[in-house]
């Protein structure tokens, strides 16, 4: 299921807010959230990761989103 999922367009908009939250939350500078995900264990680093992987999940199911420009 989750394969026929990502071969559409229908999971966009849950990509979309989940690096939406991420950005917003736990990369941005001055984000509330950094200081609790150190202490679940995720780094700087795997925020970056996780933050260029949604972004190339939104490029791939539309290439012309404005979300997925941030992080290029």
């Amino acid at each position: 299921m989750a394969v026929r999922l990502l071969s559409s367009s229908a999971v966009l908009p849950y990509i979309e807010n989940r690096l939406g939250n991420l950005r917003r939350f736990g990369i941005e500078q001055g984000a509330p959230g950094p200081e609790l995900l150190r202490s679940w264990g995720f780094g700087k680093d795997e925020l970056d990761d996780m933050g260029e992987t949604l972004s190339k999940m939104v490029m791939a199911l539309d290439p012309h989103s404005q979300l997925s420009s941030d992080s290029d």
